[in-house]
């Protein structure tokens, strides 16, 4: 079952300073970060562990 927050699905920017609460309840989370170009600037997977 996906539970993910439609909003977290799609590349998508916020201000700074802004921040969201994921409880992961099972499996993980890949989480990539982007420049503005579109280009992977870092990668981290979040687990229940």
């Amino acid at each position: 079952m996906q539970t993910i927050p439609e909003g977290f699905k799609n590349r998508h920017n916020t201000k700074m300073g802004t921040w969201a609460k994921l409880v992961i309840l099972s499996g993980y989370l890949t989480m990539e970060f982007m420049s503005d170009d579109g280009e992977t600037t870092d990668q981290v997977e979040y687990s229940k562990e």
